[in-house]
């Protein structure tokens, strides 16, 4: 087995992964950088549908020549996301292992007094399948772990859906911002029953009510409401038991498009600590193991209020997180030069730990919507 040693591993070459190896190579000139990613760079945007997106470039903007030719107010489709973010990484010269899913990563021997990680590999684009590195940014994002109904015959539900559908007969499950767009997208051309658990769906982003409510007055035929209800089964034969009794269908399709989880395979794999689903971190955004940071959609708290996580997404890369990760990278290495130095890193702390209720504030307030 051929090894290659690294001074940090970026996992995950989605925006927040990709604005960290820009900010790394930019802070930190003199290391050796590796960044990975299963797919293809934003390969979990391309596989969700060519929607405008929820969030203007203003919010979605990373150093790029080409900001100035694009308005702060647009609203890029999934595609152009894309394209835009594979700008960056050629313009700032990223070196991206694409193709290759990380599968492990667990803590191994000690090289000239520098303890290393181990990343196993499952597929690989050149030989070795095992890289050492000092220290992990996880990026992986949340588009790679949609939450999945606990019930019989949940293999019929599809996560994800395409716009291409017409004239068919869809179940809806969920009432997030996933549902809305295909509400939007959908019903013009489909007969929807759409479920919900609530008395209503939640609210939708302001840039998507005009076209939600558009659809809902002009195409409100082709839609079936139910709602204070939840599923319990799919059949065999394809019809829906509700808990209430009730039952629905055969439908052409089903779809349940109920949120995502931070809660991801690699992050499974590795048995990291969790809070909820959320990742149990420190004020640097360290993971229960050391030298592991989390960063972009994996530095997710837990919304006790609300019984679900506080989200992160893009932000311009979430430069003030992510720069207490670098700073904590630096005090590292500045030990191993001086090691009997026993003062301590200064650095801007989030509240996330302290106050839970500022933390859903600060967090919310800086929400981009979807990115």
């Amino acid at each position: 087995m051929s090894q290659s040693v690294y001074d940090i591993v970026v996992i995950g070459a989605g925006p927040n992964g990709l604005y960290a190896a820009y900010k790394l190579q930019k802070e930190l000139p003199w290391i050796r950088l590796l960044v990975i990613e299963a797919d293809e760079i934003c390969g979990s945007i391309s596989k969700y549908p060519d929607v405008r997106w929820h969030s203007k470039m203003k919010e979605l903007k990373l150093p790029s020549q080409v900001n100035s030719f694009v308005s702060d107010d647009y609203e890029p489709t999934s595609s152009e996301l894309v394209s835009y973010y594979n700008l960056f990484c050629k313009e700032h010269s990223l070196s991206v292992r694409t193709k290759s899913r990380v599968i492990n990563l667990t803590e191994h021997l000690e090289i000239e007094g520098n303890r290393l990680l181990a990343l196993e590999f499952a597929e690989v684009t050149e030989k070795e399948n095992e890289v050492l590195t000092r220290f992990v940014i996880l990026a992986t994002g949340i588009y790679s772990s949609p939450r999945s109904l606990d019930i019989r015959g949940k293999q019929k539900l599809s996560t994800n859906f395409k716009l291409d559908l017409q004239n068919l007969d869809l179940l809806l499950i969920g009432a997030g911002n996933s549902a809305a767009d295909f509400i939007i997208y959908l019903l013009p051309h489909n007969r929807i029953t759409w479920v919900i658990r609530g008395e209503s769906w939640n609210s939708v982003f302001a840039n998507l009510r005009g076209n939600f409510d558009s659809v809902l007055e002009n195409f409100g035929h082709n839609l079936t409401l139910i709602t204070n209800s939840e599923v319990e089964a799919i059949d065999d034969s394809g019809h829906v038991l509700l808990q209430d009794g009730g039952v629905l269908g055969p439908f052409d399709q089903y779809f349940s498009l109920i949120g995502f989880s931070s809660s991801s395979p690699l992050v499974r794999s590795i048995g990291l600590d969790t809070q909820f689903e959320c990742l149990a971190l420190t004020d640097c955004f360290e993971t229960s193991l050391a030298s592991v940071f989390a960063f972009g959609s994996l530095m997710a708290t837990w919304n006790p209020a609300k019984n679900r996580a506080n989200p992160t997404f893009i932000h311009n890369g979430n430069d003030h997180e992510l720069g207490i990760i670098v700073q904590e990278l630096k005090h590292r290495w500045s030990k191993t030069i001086f090691p009997s130095d026993q003062s301590k890193v200064v650095q801007d702390k989030l509240p996330r730990r302290l106050n839970l209720r500022f933390a859903a504030k600060f967090f919310l307030s800086r929400r981009p919507r979807r990115g």
